[in-house]
């Protein structure tokens, strides 16, 4: 009984470690958040975009996605904070808003990204 007590005891503290080593950093939420815009730009509908400008602007996204990226960026809000063994990182804008958290080198977002107020 005594030695599985210490086989939690030094597992809890070796996660731990490790948990606090490998904590994602803003960087990485930046890389996420990209990744999703993209993602999201990829998946779009020229015909849900909007009347004729909207489909302009959706066109000239998929042209060149990094100006499109810079863009859309600004209007976007992000919030880091490192706490100990994890990380939480939020992201609101364009009437949106997602948290996510971070841990050993990754970041899940267990809501997904939800309207806010709704």
């Amino acid at each position: 009984m005594r030695g599985k007590l210490r086989f939690g005891l030094v597992l809890a503290i070796l996660l731990g470690g490790v948990a606090l080593v490998t904590a994602p950093g803003q960087g990485a939420g930046e890389l996420k958040l990209r990744a999703a815009l993209e993602r999201e730009l990829a998946r779009a509908d020229p015909d849900s975009a909007g009347g004729p400008l909207g489909k302009v602007a959706l066109a000239a996204c998929k042209l060149d996605p990094d100006s499109c990226y810079s863009l859309m960026r600004d209007q976007i809000e992000t919030h880091y904070e490192h706490r100990m063994v994890y990380s939480v990182f939020t992201v609101e804008g364009f009437g949106k808003t997602a948290t996510c958290y971070g841990a050993f080198t990754r970041y899940v977002c267990p809501g997904g990204v939800v309207d806010i107020g709704g």
